[in-house]
């Protein structure tokens, strides 16, 4: 799959999973009936995002995601996602943090921005943590927890931005 098609992917999924929530809702509203293309999202974006990151990290061309977990999705604009939680990466199944904010384009089928994290930096420096950094899962999901309210605080070992946000 090519950087295009994954991209086209992620925006027109985004694009109905957003069009009737109102902004601050959780993509995983108990209350709402589920939009069909939730859980079409995040294979799209297991192939786009180690794509990104690998145009300034040039590891991640031979690495990508086998799955997400989110702690919260939501929309936080009319066009705009944010995602936070663990992800899973396919060379060894590591589970490890990530945070996604995306926006996509008004008008075409393409993201216009995001910000990107993944995995914490460990013994000073960039590796992916994973579930066995920890004594047990919920010892990795109370850290999760810990950080749910201003993820970017996380000493992330992976940041990149992509894209010019609209306001």
């Amino acid at each position: 799959m090519v950087l295009l098609d994954c991209e086209q992917c992620v925006s027109r999924t985004l694009r109905r999973i957003l069009a009737d929530l109102p902004v601050g809702a959780s993509l995983y509203d108990l209350e709402r009936p589920q939009p069909e293309q939730t859980g079409a999202l995040f294979p799209c974006l297991e192939y786009f995002l180690p794509d990104v990151l690998a145009e300034v990290h040039p590891e991640w061309r031979k690495e990508s995601f086998d799955g997400f977990l989110p702690v919260f999705a939501r929309k936080v604009g009319s066009r705009e996602a944010e995602f936070f939680g663990l992800s899973i990466t396919i060379s060894d199944q590591a589970s490890t943090p990530f945070h996604l904010k995306i926006q996509i384009a008004s008008d075409v089928d393409e993201v216009s921005w995001l910000e990107f994290r993944v995995g914490e930096k460990g013994d000073g420096g960039k590796r992916l943590s994973n579930i066995a950094s920890y004594k047990s899962s919920s010892a990795l999901y109370n850290r999760l927890y810990a950080f749910q309210e201003q993820p970017h605080q996380m000493d992330w070992a992976y940041e990149i931005t992509f894209g010019t946000r609209d306001p």
